[in-house]
């Protein structure tokens, strides 16, 4: 490796107007026949002191049949994994009167192994919740995971353990981990998931602190606070799955998964009180809508309801508009369009109240409905309506 400020290579210097570079030899230029021929010179690059061309030839005088030098830095830097040196020579060494004079032999064996091995932060047999043995393999880099090892190593494991040698138990641990990471990285479709997923269909947002501990009689057991539904009976949790909560790389999430699980009635009832409380906040704005006669049921019940998304009815279609259109069309992925002034609107047909509504509460809104709203430009939603004058367009 050159020190630094030093390059690899030189010219071949034909005349004081043509140098030709050269990275390895000059021979990438031309032959040595032809450069005899020109007169060429050859320049390498060289720092004062640290002649390239003598350490080659003090080298090769020690019995190498190749030397090549490489920067430190760039396209011709020197960047190879640490496993290249594995069973391999490496020491430094110092120029005295053109032989090298070892200075220091350098022990490489640990970076060696730590290149041509996965390092492991935690490595343990685990039950799934069907009572199977899987190898959770969580590295030191790279995505953790779950795997089911074969019955004759999932023997050798538990003999290492059961004959209590711990070294002997920890080659068997650190081999089958070897093993099994390398086949879950070829083939990921035999990566197990034990941390599991939540429903589909239940609002994880309505879980506010899930408690999990191990009660008196040995046993686990979850209690989660449930937004909207007050005291909840705690539920018992499994064995494999409280043994999971603790080596869980998102230890917060993966108990918000298992009370959604454990939990999934009571959340469904929660959803179904939110909609409920939501449908009674819609119908009172529906009852204030129909008491305006203008525009300004859009200001006035935004004013009111500034949390809410309003909906407004007109004929056999729903509206919404400015950032509740954004807001709405970002959760039903239906396309924004401009009107007059260029505010943002969208709507949809009435027959899709039932499909929508659910799906924008889930997503924590709250939607107000308003019903027939009277035609006007949309500009004036930006401007006031004076002494009573009816606009004949509506958005």
């Amino acid at each position: 490796m050159l020190p630094a400020g030093a390059t690899t290579g030189g010219h071949v210097v034909l005349s004081a107007t043509d140098r030709r570079p050269f990275y390895l030899t000059p021979d990438e230029v031309m032959p040595v026949q032809e450069r005899s021929e020109q007169q060429a010179r050859i320049v390498a690059h060289n720092l004062p002191g640290f002649s390239k061309q003598q350490i080659a030839g003090a080298l090769m005088k020690q019995g190498a049949s190749y030397v090549r030098f490489f920067n430190k830095d760039g396209l011709l830097g020197y960047r190879p994994d640490d496993s290249y040196f594995k069973d391999k020579e490496v020491f430094t060494a110092k120029l005295n009167n053109k032989e090298l004079q070892v200075q220091e032999t350098l022990d490489v064996e640990e970076a060696v192994d730590k290149a041509t091995h996965v390092q492991f932060e935690h490595i343990q047999m685990l039950r799934d919740d069907n009572n199977r043995w899987a190898l959770y393999l969580r590295p030191t880099e790279g995505e953790a995971f779950s795997i089911y090892p074969d019955k004759e190593d999932l023997n050798r494991f538990f003999s290492a353990v059961k004959q209590n040698e711990q070294k002997s138990a920890q080659e068997v641990r650190m081999e089958l981990a070897q093993k099994y990471y390398a086949l879950g990285t070829d083939r990921p479709e035999l990566r197990q998931d034990l941390f599991g997923t939540a429903p589909a269909d239940v609002d994880l947002s309505l879980i506010q602190r899930v408690n999990i501990f191990r009660a008196k009689d040995d046993k686990f057991l979850c209690v989660p606070q449930i937004k909207g539904m007050g005291k909840i009976e705690a539920r018992e949790v499994s064995r494999q799955q409280w043994q999971r909560l603790w080596i869980a790389e998102d230890m917060a999430g993966y108990k918000t998964k298992l009370a959604a699980t454990l939990f999934a009635d009571v959340l469904k009832q929660a959803q179904e009180a939110k909609l409920a409380e939501n449908r009674r906040e819609t119908s009172e704005m529906k009852n204030e809508g129909k008491e305006l006669t203008d525009w300004k049921i859009f200001e006035e019940l935004k004013d009111k309801y500034k949390d809410a998304v309003l909906l407004f009815r007109d004929h056999d279609r729903y509206e919404s508009y400015k950032e509740d259109a954004d807001r709405v069309a970002n959760v039903l992925g239906i396309s924004v369009s401009e009107r007059d002034g260029g505010i943002h609107a969208v709507s949809f047909p009435n027959s899709d109240l039932d499909k929508h509504l659910p799906k924008l509460v889930r997503s924590g809104m709250r939607v107000g409905i308003c019903d027939k709203l009277p035609r006007v430009p949309v500009s004036a939603l930006d401007t006031p309506i004076e002494n009573e004058q009816r606009p004949t367009r509506r958005m």
